[in-house]
């Protein structure tokens, strides 16, 4: 599986096999605005999805939480 097919089946298809693709799973208007942006890519290395920029939580950026050793 490449990357972009596992994140299609963790995000898209996860949504259709739930019943709840109507409202999560792709971005579109009128969707719930949850999304993670990253750092850098993950189709080019699908450790990057470890590299989080920026979390939305319905439609809010969620605060970053101090790491450890950090403020």
């Amino acid at each position: 599986m490449t990357p972009g097919e596992a994140l299609v089946a963790a995000t898209r298809n996860g949504a259709a096999a739930a019943g709840r693709l109507e409202d999560i799973g792709t971005i579109a208007p009128g969707k719930r605005a949850d999304l993670v942006i990253l750092e850098a890519s993950p189709l080019d290395d699908i450790r990057n999805l470890r590299r989080t920029a920026t979390v939305i939580r319905k439609g809010r950026i969620v605060p970053r939480r101090p790491g450890p050793g950090g403020p």
